[in-house]
């Protein structure tokens, strides 16, 4: 969840483009991964 809500927020603030995580590109399907994860979560 935490890892998830990190990607989520450095994608965002990278305004939709690639942002880097603890070493680690995240594009749009890493992003869309992590954001599944937190939707789940919600559930």
């Amino acid at each position: 969840m935490a890892r998830a809500r990190k990607i989520v927020a450095a994608y965002d603030a990278a305004g939709g483009n690639v942002a880097n995580v603890d070493g680690q590109m995240i594009d749009v399907p890493i992003h869309r991964s992590a954001q599944r994860v937190l939707q789940r979560a919600r559930q």
